[in-house]
């Protein structure tokens, strides 16, 4: 395990450091609750003794259990409350940018290319693999909870027990608060653009297909990523095909042509 890890760090450090240096908001989290988990584990294991002596509130798994709950509601509030933005200081965030705002105007929403739509990031998760998936998580986390913290107060099973599951749902949060592993493809996966768009494709570009609004919405961006930089070439041929398939299922939102 040790040498699989280090191998992983390693080869990380050596051939993504700038991608990962990017997504330091997202990445340095999750490193150190998984790093705050594992000295967990380890002084509970060297005082597990001392622990096993505690005699905790018998309402704590409850409480965790009801925490739980809340958490998740307020991710799913999170768009009527908080808007994410993020003003470029690089390069990268000013083509982005201008791509989301290509978006943006192609759907015809106000042009706001500051704007990053993490707010609407369990939508996004509820969205890739439906809300039975998502409530069913939920319904998982709050039963782990609950498994981790009756022990506690039992005064059975101290120490290392559950280190482990305590790590996976204690990232899992973070990502759905801070997308930012997802950076480059905010602009074009976003459905809070889409969700709002699809109300008002067909009024945006009237007359044409998805495929003709999906070549005017991303014809503004492409010449800003770049025509001489075969990486950006590639990335704006793959934003296209995104933006295609968005509008496609914009149009079917809306009872439109298809691509």
């Amino acid at each position: 395990l040790v040498l699989g890890v280090g191998a992983g760090f390693t080869a990380a450090w050596r051939l993504s450091m700038p991608y990962l240096d990017y997504l330091r908001g997202s990445l340095v989290p999750l490193l150190l609750i998984c790093a705050a988990v594992l000295v967990v584990a380890v002084l509970g294991t060297a005082l597990a003794p001392r622990l096993a002596a505690l005699r905790l509130p018998s309402r704590l798994p409850d409480v965790v259990a009801a925490l739980v709950v809340a958490a998740t509601l307020i991710l799913a509030a999170r768009p009527w409350f908080q808007t994410v933005r993020r003003f470029p200081d690089n390069e990268y965030d000013r083509r982005t940018r201008d791509f989301i705002e290509a978006i943006q105007r192609g759907t015809g929403l106000p042009p706001d290319g500051t704007r990053l739509y993490y707010e609407h990031s369990l939508t996004w998760v509820t969205w890739y693999v439906g809300l039975p998936v998502v409530l069913l998580a939920t319904l998982a986390a709050v039963i782990l909870a609950r498994r981790l913290t009756t022990p506690v107060c039992s005064g059975a099973g101290r120490g290392s027990q559950g280190a482990g599951r305590s790590a996976g749902t204690a990232e899992a949060p973070v990502p759905t608060i801070n997308a930012g592993i997802a950076g480059p493809h905010e602009p074009d996966q976003a459905p809070g653009v889409g969700a709002h768009g699809a109300a008002e494709a067909d009024d945006a570009i009237p007359g044409t297909s998805g495929a003709d609004r999906a070549e005017a919405i991303t014809s503004t961006a492409v010449p800003v990523n770049g025509a001489d930089d075969p990486i950006i070439e590639a990335g704006a041929g793959d934003q296209k095909s995104r933006a295609e398939a968005g509008v496609h299922g914009a149009d079917r939102a809306v009872g439109g042509g298809g691509v």
